[in-house]
């Protein structure tokens, strides 16, 4: 947990939103069979001194007189950490509490962890159920969104099902509509445009306050934010995107060719990072796949 950086994004003014770990969040990384990774808690019911200081650091800001507010997204850390951070473990609707402090996993009978995580399970599954399906619901009752993105979505033409009817591969439709669609925008937009502020704007059509986590991606050479004129286009740019209405935008300022020679030495690039779409990530460490669309995403070069 990097304290220090949540502290100096809130001084420079613009921080609207705070996240937890993402791809090195202990919970993701046990999701993809690695070890290691960010915890913000003791899996016992306490959370780390960092994470305290993280949340004394944002309460102070929302309290402060100018009334600017910052979120905190709980992002990759597990359901356990996640109802710690927000509500001390406790639902404050049901009352529930997903951590059971009761039980120390350090000194505990193999069968008794086994029966206390199976009941930590169903329950997680039971909420996660609950809210997808509130949700998709909500999603529903927009209307248009859903028909266009179907159509755009391989896994829903192959079984003949609505994104919000199944035919997403992952039980996350809402997501993977609100962040599919302003990509869509991004990428017919590229097609006759150079210019990033009309890419800007046209990515700001889409309905933010109806779909939030709208990831809108851009790419631009180091060149083009170069020197104090540069950093100052890039702040006016992130300004207006925000004032056109725009919720969350995400940047890789990196050389194409850079990445193409990454990807044929690997072992030179151990610490290149790239913003992938809800995560940072080492470049080496990516598929293919995925290398192939972070170098072909547009490159702006100018400002």
């Amino acid at each position: 947990m990097n304290v220090r950086a949540v502290k100096t994004a809130l001084d420079y003014g613009r921080c609207k939103e705070v996240w937890l770990p993402s791809l090195d969040a202990a919970h993701q990384k046990e999701a993809m069979g690695l070890s290691g990774g960010i915890r913000v808690s003791d899996c016992k019911g306490t959370l780390t001194q960092e994470m305290m200081d993280v949340l004394d650091i944002m309460a102070e800001y929302n309290d402060n007189a100018r009334g600017e507010r910052v979120v905190l997204s709980a992002c990759h850390v597990s359901n356990e950490e996640n109802e710690l951070v927000m509500n001390g473990g406790v639902n404050p609707v049901t009352g529930d509490k997903l951590i059971n402090s009761e039980i120390d996993f350090e000194t505990a009978a193999y069968e008794e962890i086994e029966r206390e995580y199976s009941r930590m399970m169903h329950h997680i599954i039971a909420r996660e159920e609950e809210y997808w399906n509130a949700i998709m619901l909500v999603h529903n009752n927009l209307g248009l969104v859903h028909p266009i993105m179907s159509v755009l979505l391989d896994d829903c033409l192959e079984k003949g099902k609505h994104a919000y009817e199944g035919g997403c591969r992952y039980n996350d439709p809402a997501y993977v509509i609100s962040c599919g669609l302003i990509n869509v925008a991004n990428s017919l937009s590229a097609i006759d445009m150079e210019d990033p502020t009309g890419l800007i704007r046209s990515a700001t059509k889409i309905h933010t306050q109806k779909l939030q986590s709208t990831l809108f991606n851009m790419k631009f050479n180091p060149t083009a934010i170069e020197g104090k004129a540069g950093s100052e286009k890039f702040i006016k740019l992130n300004d207006a995107y925000f004032k056109l209405g725009g919720y969350q935008i995400q940047y890789n300022i990196v050389d194409r060719n850079m990445l193409l020679d990454a990807q044929e030495h690997p072992e030179n690039y151990t610490d290149l990072m790239v913003r992938v779409a809800g995560f940072t990530a080492r470049f080496i460490d990516l598929g293919p796949d995925v290398q192939r669309q972070v170098i072909e995403r547009t490159e702006f070069e100018a400002l």
